[in-house]
């Protein structure tokens, strides 16, 4: 059975919360967004997950909300109203939402999802988009940087460093690694804010048997805290409980004990 996205737990208790106020004609209100957040979030469209992300895509193509329709529109994909597929959300409105966030503040992301002022969500619209641009321009330095350094590894699970990546950005540049090597992989950055190395993982699609999950979990007695499930996940630790040369080494000692 699939893990629910952190979106799905939620819808659950707002279905909760409507059957027992006798208004779950609402539940169709509110699975767009579960669509868009169970693809956003990686996790493997099956079970429940598959069902509600079919629900939101097919509402969605109906023309049920206002703010989605335009993010599609606006990334290039047209003619909506004949379907909308996962993939037109995973690299068409996902991007453009988390640009907000990780870029920005959550403004502009949260107004397209919620608000009923197609005004207002149009300039909205056009703030994600030139947010989305600055993104991919970091991303693709980025991917350069962290490129050149998977060129060079020969371990079986690539985990790289650099102080001055973007924290919002790593997650989305190891992805595109995943997609390159095939390995699972770990992209770290340092805060100091918080005096902190900050990572993002992704795994390798198909290869959910192995858990980034697990793996994280097996040397956390390293870190200072983490989470995420089989195929996205992020972790943090500082200098006090590890060096970045001992967790590296312990997330390929913990990869390559599951990969037995």
């Amino acid at each position: 059975m699939a893990s629910l996205a952190g979106v799905g737990v939620a819808f659950k208790l707002a279905q909760g919360i409507l059957e027992r106020y006798e208004k779950l004609d609402f539940s169709s209100e509110i699975l767009p967004f579960v669509a868009v957040g169970t693809i956003a979030d990686i996790v493997p469209l099956i079970g429940e997950n598959r069902y509600y992300v079919l629900k939101g895509l097919e509402l969605i193509s109906k023309g049920k909300h206002y703010g989605i329709k335009r993010i599609l529109e606006n990334a290039g994909y047209n003619n909506i109203e004949d379907g909308v597929k996962a993939e037109q959300i995973a690299f068409g409105v996902a991007p453009r939402i988390n640009a907000s966030g990780r870029l920005d503040t959550v403004k502009d992301a949260v107004t397209v999802m919620i608000s009923e002022n197609k005004q207002e969500v149009e300039l909205a619209v056009m703030s994600l988009e030139n947010l989305n641009k600055i993104r991919q321009d970091l991303c693709a330095e980025i991917f350069a940087q962290a490129d050149k350094m998977a060129e060079k590894d020969r371990n079986n699970v690539l985990v790289l460093f650099n102080k001055d990546w973007h924290i919002g950005i790593i997650g989305i540049v190891a992805s595109k690694l995943v997609e390159k090597y095939g390995k699972p992989t770990f992209l770290m950055t340092y805060s100091e804010e918080t005096n902190q190395y900050r990572c993002s993982a992704r795994g390798v699609e198909g290869c959910e048997d192995l858990s980034l999950h697990e793996m994280i979990s097996n040397i956390s007695d390293k870190l200072d805290g983490f989470g995420g499930h089989t195929l996205a996940a992020g972790l943090y630790f500082s200098e006090e409980k590890a060096s970045f040369d001992e967790v590296k080494k312990a997330l390929i000692e913990s990869y390559n004990k599951l990969n037995r």
